[in-house]
């Protein structure tokens, strides 16, 4: 046998090196902890190596600064017993984490490219085309729905009008005798459509807005009543309205001439030059005899 013995080397944690250092000053936690400023509680973590219990690694390191130089030793001693065991801790921990969840996805592992913004892109397009696809199927395969309400067909209408009242598809335009007609949100319509006397065709028309229509036929018989067309209660009278007289024909005065009476009872067109004339002409000839 060789003369060489085995020592074992033992390592201190960090909690018993902070134990023995207060036993070599015999001094309490209590006592540190009330001239440190150190919550009594975060000492205990310390010594017992309950790191997770701890604040920040940053107010950790304070505290065992503060530790060291109350009891006089190396500060550094103890902030790299604590850094090496938080690690073990920590690695321990991830190791323990990592077995009890071995399908948990690191989502570290991927990064946002402008490739899969393009694929994210495309399918949301294609689920959203989908979706309307899906929803508008009645209307790419079938006719839009027709409903009239009133009036019935063949039904006899005492009045010179008549009210079409009817519901359709949302959205799709509606025609009434090739007339636009105003459709609701809720695609209800009505209109107000002239009758003739007798017999009349309301031909109601629906189309999408894929060029898919469906036509209805309705026939009316329209008979106008007596009331309707009387006339008014209490009419103004007319007054009579009598022929013009023939105003080419006028009856003129007799005219008087220097004793002399000149008369003519129908005068066509007469005027002051013309009855003076043949006045003038009997003064020069009475002069002249």
């Amino acid at each position: 046998m060789n003369g060489f013995k085995v020592k074992k080397i033992q390592s201190l944690t960090l909690g018993e090196k902070m134990r023995r250092a207060r036993a070599e000053k015999r001094i309490g936690l209590p006592e540190i902890a009330k001239n440190t400023k150190i919550q009594l509680e975060y000492l205990e973590f310390l010594e017992n190596g309950d790191y997770n219990k701890l604040p920040a690694n940053v107010y950790v390191k304070g505290f065992l600064k503060s530790f060291a130089d109350y009891l006089g030793i190396n500060e550094e001693y103890l902030i790299k017993s604590f850094n090496k065991e938080k690690s073990i801790q920590q690695n321990i921990a991830g190791n323990n984490a990592e077995k009890h969840s071995p399908n948990k996805i690191n989502l570290y592992k991927f990064s946002i490219t402008p490739k899969i913004i393009s694929i994210f892109f495309v399918s949301l397009f294609f689920v959203v085309l989908s979706v309307y696809l899906f929803k508008n199927l009645n209307n790419f395969v079938s006719n839009p729905e027709l409903l009239i309400i009133n009036p019935a067909t063949d039904s006899v209408i005492n009045d010179t009008k008549v009210l079409v009242k009817g519901k359709t598809d949302a959205g799709n335009e509606l025609f009434i005798n090739n007339q636009l007609v105003l459709v609701d949100d809720e695609g209800v319509f009505s209109e107000n459509i002239i009758l003739r006397e007798g017999k009349n065709v309301i031909i109601v028309r629906s189309v999408n807005q894929f060029n898919k229509e469906v036509v209805e036929s309705i026939s009316v018989e329209a008979h106008y009543s007596a009331e309707e067309i009387k006339p008014p209660e209490n009419p103004i009278p007319q007054e009579e309205t009598k022929p013009a007289e023939n105003n080419s024909t006028m009856e003129t005065p007799a005219i008087t001439a220097e004793g002399e009476v000149v008369t003519d009872e129908t005068v066509l067109g007469v005027n002051d030059s013309a009855l003076a004339k043949p006045v003038e002409e009997d003064k020069k000839k009475k002069k002249k005899d």
